[in-house]
């Protein structure tokens, strides 16, 4: 999921209840579409998104 310059999870944060996302199933539980139901009322703002991944 992580690529590019900085993209190393090894030294990342550990706190109680932190961890790395590590597949896209679990990602998609936080796009636009399903996080904040997005579909439903960013149409009407005109704001260009990506409802999924």
């Amino acid at each position: 999921m992580n690529t590019g310059p900085g993209s190393s999870t090894a030294n990342r944060v550990k706190w109680a209840g932190y961890h790395v996302i590590k597949s896209a199933t679990e990602a998609s539980n936080f796009t636009v579409e399903k996080f904040i139901a997005g579909g439903s009322w960013l149409p009407a703002t005109g704001v260009p998104y990506t409802p999924g991944l």
